[in-house]
């Protein structure tokens, strides 16, 4: 590593071409008036520059660069920006990746850029460090086919380091994610068909997201939507949009949801869903809280046997709602909670929270192995003679639970009626306020109108991404009741099971 009187400090000059390099701090003064601790704070500051390919770099800089004829800089700190609830940073969203690929793929095909070095700058911010490396990480792995482990590897030199990404709970914090569970989550969503950019839609994203556009999105696409809970009318309140089921109704049938799954109290009367053609279940626990064995185990069951996709909710749909769907992406697809947590974050921001986070780890193994004996049990019903072997094997394991001792009955919480009252403001409350107020309203369409139109696909020219193929499709309901459903406005892949 060469000092400042070894270097040139002029910004027109190439950056170092080594694969790992640093370079100190240009542009920073010392003073005479500075203080030793001064000068040793600044000392510290030194500039990294990471290379990723020969044309495209990653920077940590602690000045802005000037521009040069043969190096192109950008950032993106002020660009993708991530909407806190708390104190949580990130990870950022779904579209602000794409966002992200489309821009460094357009940058490296610009013919004006043929010949200049490509350098992804950011800057002393510690979070903005954290989540311009989460950005460049997921590239490599989704477009430059590198592992997690090698992406990761990357972005590390010397004393370099990226502090790792929290829940939007308030308060302490005691379990977090890296990137590198971020990159996991990332390959394994490709190698599940989860993740496919060929196919995503970045306005259908961008818009469901929002609250006053019904505060929606998709965990596994065709099969798993969270969402937040609707009410019995829609109205606004405390500065948040309220739905009514009859909102969510119409693009729901557009995207073959069959089933509604409710984890909070009851807002609205189920039968308005069952009316229209949908399952409904309550499955309630308290706000904030972790499930019983038996919820999940019921939560389970009705996803497996479901026939479409499913829409689970909760008061805000981030808790409750990404808890339960973690534990059967862990369940089905053996993923570790970190990197479940992770992607369902990276789907829908601020999703489980708290004591969940810990919860989803205790559970892991338990769900990995009834994950193994439900694949078996499928495994050898199509295999035919030895389905009653399997049947037999697996006959004890019916009463056992994710924890691995047998179930106890429990009295499960009764879910809350219309005409009770909860006194003071819960965790969702709280947390579906905030959504609100962060995002802007300005010129929004209303659900109701949005939702009555089929939506219009977004195709893309971006490169083919390998690795998202989906690994099988389920058949749908019967043809009589398939004839109600409108095509998807989005071509995705299958992911669920058979």
């Amino acid at each position: 590593m060469k000092r400042k009187s070894e270097r040139r400090p002029c910004w027109a000059a190439a950056p170092p071409c080594s694969r790992r390099c640093s370079s100190p701090s240009a542009g920073v003064k010392k003073s005479r008036s500075s203080t030793p601790q001064e000068l040793h704070c600044l000392d510290q500051q030194d500039d990294v520059y990471l290379d990723i390919t020969d044309r495209l770099c990653f920077a940590i800089l602690y000045s802005r660069p000037k521009s040069a004829s043969n190096i192109h800089y950008f950032s993106i700190d002020n660009e993708l920006e991530y909407e806190n609830f708390y104190a949580d940073f990130g990870p950022l969203n779904l579209a602000m990746v794409y966002r992200y690929c489309c821009k460094i793929n357009k940058k490296l095909k610009s013919i004006t850029m043929l010949r200049k070095k490509i350098i992804h700058f950011t800057g002393s911010d510690q979070r903005k460090q954290a989540n311009a490396a989460f950005l460049i990480g997921c590239y490599m792995v989704i477009y430059l086919g590198r592992t997690p482990e090698e992406a990761y590897r990357t972005l590390l030199f010397g004393e370099t380091s990226y502090i790792p990404f929290r829940d939007a709970a308030y308060g302490s914090c005691n379990f977090y994610i890296t990137l590198l569970d971020c990159f996991h989550a990332v390959k394994k969503a490709m190698q599940y068909g989860f993740l496919n950019f060929n196919s995503f839609n970045l306005d259908e994203y961008e818009h469901y997201e929002k609250a006053e556009n019904g505060d929606l999105n998709w965990i596994i696409p065709d099969r798993f939507i969270a969402f937040c809970g609707p009410h019995t009318r829609c109205r606004l309140e405390s500065g948040y949009q309220q739905h009514s089921p009859e909102t969510y109704i119409p693009y729901f049938k557009n995207h073959n949801v069959t089933t509604v799954i409710r984890l909070n109290k009851r807002m609205y009367d189920a039968k308005r869903f069952v009316d229209a053609g949908f399952d409904h279940h309550d499955l309630f626990f308290a706000d904030g809280s972790t499930p019983t064995d038996a919820i999940v185990k019921e939560f389970l069951d009705i996803c497996e046997n479901a026939e479409g996709a499913i829409a689970v909710h909760c008061k805000a749909g981030l808790g409750r709602t990404g808890t339960l769907i973690a534990c059967y992406i862990m369940k089905h697809y053996k993923m570790t909670a970190a990197e479940t947590i992770a992607w369902i974050r990276i789907c829908r921001p601020g999703s489980v929270i708290g004591p969940q986070q810990q919860f989803l780890v205790t559970k892991q193994s338990s769900l990995w192995l009834e994950g193994d004996y439900f694949h078996q049990k499928l495994r050898g019903q199509e295999n035919g003679q030895h389905g009653a072997a399997f049947s037999r094997l697996l006959s004890g394991v019916d009463d056992i639970s994710i924890n691995g001792v047998r179930n106890q009955d429990k009295p499960e919480p009764e879910p809350y009626s219309d005409d009770d009252e909860i006194n003071g403001v819960t965790q969702g409350d709280r947390l579906r306020a905030l959504k609100s107020r962060r995002q802007s309203k300005t010129n929004a369409i209303p659900l109701t109108v949005i939702l009555q139109s089929s939506v219009q696909s977004c195709k893309t020219s971006e490169p083919n991404n390998s690795g998202s193929a989906g690994i099988s499709k389920r058949t749908t309901r019967s043809a009589s009741r398939k004839g109600s459903f409108k095509s998807p406005s989005v071509s995705r892949t299958k992911t669920v099971l058979r």
